[in-house]
């Protein structure tokens, strides 16, 4: 008899199961569970269970080959969650929200937040609600700027105004 990870209730019960055979077919021999998405978590509305996964679940769900004496479809480890700073548009110019988001990561991810850089315009999407890396490219073109502790992503009015300070230093330098 094949077997199965089932959830049930808040988690808990992690023990394996043994999947049903309906009359007149062939055990299962695939199992099935949420994926975990980077910096989300795990799928939400996906539970653990027997045969493939549901048509269309893709994005949601993983499926693997279940064994006779223990299940496939376990817990995935994942890495303490951490915090960063999501941000919006307010009067052109994105600024930080003012409550953090949760990011869950996989065992062996770097805690990393993502913020806007000093090219990011007002048409600039920060990833993941601030969680995780930038993308290459909007790394390469500063419009993207990345730091490696809980809750760092937040662009503090004072660095916006020494940047700002600094750069008309340079142009009054070069007027003068």
């Amino acid at each position: 008899q094949w077997y199965q990870r089932r959830v049930r209730g808040d988690g808990k019960d992690m023990k394996a199961k043994p999947c049903k055979t309906e009359s007149g077919k062939a055990p299962a021999t695939k199992c099935h569970q949420a994926k975990f998405i980077e910096f989300t978590g795990l799928a939400a509305g996906q539970n653990y269970g027997c045969g493939e996964c549901p048509k269309d679940s893709d994005k949601k769900c993983q499926s693997c080959t279940g064994k006779k004496d223990d299940a496939c479809n376990k817990k995935i480890p994942d890495a303490p969650a951490f915090k960063c700073y999501d941000y919006e548009l307010k009067k052109d110019k994105l600024v930080a929200k003012n409550a953090t988001v949760t990011c869950k990561r996989l065992n062996g991810t770097a805690l990393t937040c993502n913020m806007p850089g000093p090219k990011a315009d007002k048409t600039y999407k920060v990833q993941n609600m601030g969680c995780g890396p930038c993308i290459a490219a909007d790394k390469n073109a500063t419009k993207c700027k990345e730091c490696t502790k809980d809750s760092c992503n937040k662009s503090s009015d004072a660095s916006t105004l020494t940047a700002f300070t600094l750069s008309m230093m340079a142009t009054l330098y070069i007027l003068l």
